[in-house]
């Protein structure tokens, strides 16, 4: 790395009027996420509020405990009910110009967590949940991410490729401006940026028939973890 850490050990004195150089690092590092959340949606329409909420919590407890059953997922930790609601279905009366309710609809929203995530983990708890919820279920949205864990593994590796990368340029600019890089008078770090998970899908509908024995198929991918330095170095002189 050029002159890193003592890099002009010959220079003697860096002058308090001399000036700085400053410069940025980049690194990102590759990982395969481990962790998912599996976005489930229990709804059902019917002529009353009571035929609703009983249809509605007849298939939850299918899908519940159908996929509490599934490999890898913790009925007791791993599923939790995240919202519930009971809204009135309206429909327009051009004649009288109001709204009339012609049925009720109750949803109850399932979040399945994983927390060892595999392909096969994830397309089970799918086509699981679809069988059971048959055309009353729908799969709002599958969210892979790192765990905070990998995440802060990852970010931490990356810094110190970041810090590298900025020793790099700042040998490089240094030999182009016939200078002599003294100490590291600061290191910032950049990385503010909230996690960006990946979605895989948003309000897909999903009815029981989707769920024949051909299994579905999932690919995890993998996400990026970027980390910024700013580095600044005395400028010594002979």
């Amino acid at each position: 790395m050029g002159n890193i850490g003592g890099r002009a050990a010959e220079q003697t004195c860096e002058d308090p009027k001399a000036g700085r150089l400053t410069v940025s690092g980049m690194a990102t590092v590759t990982e395969v996420p481990d962790t998912a959340k599996v976005n489930l949606a229990v709804s059902v329409s019917k002529p009353t509020a009571a035929e609703a909420r009983e249809e509605a919590a007849t298939t939850a407890e299918s899908v519940l405990k159908a996929v509490g059953a599934v490999q890898g997922i913790n009925g007791g930790s791993d599923i939790t009910t995240s919202d519930i609601s009971l809204q009135p279905n309206y429909v327009w009366v051009q004649e009288t110009g109001t709204n009339r309710i012609t049925g009720y609809i109750f949803t109850q929203n399932i979040l399945v967590k994983i927390s060892n995530l595999t392909s096969d983990t994830l397309g089970s708890v799918v086509d699981t949940a679809v069988k059971a919820g048959g055309n009353n279920l729908q799969v709002s949205s599958i969210q892979i991410d790192l765990s905070p864990r990998l995440r802060r593994k990852a970010m931490d590796q990356a810094r110190k490729l970041a810090v590298r990368d900025a020793a790099a340029t700042a040998d490089t600019l240094a030999e182009a401006a016939k200078v002599a890089l003294g100490p590291i008078k600061s290191i910032s770090d950049a990385n503010y940026a909230p996690p960006t998970p990946l979605f895989m899908g948003a309000d897909m509908a999903v009815a029981g028939a989707a769920a024949k024995e051909t299994p579905t198929p999932v690919q995890i991918g993998t996400s990026e973890v970027t980390a910024t330095v700013n580095v600044e170095y005395a400028i010594l002189n002979s």
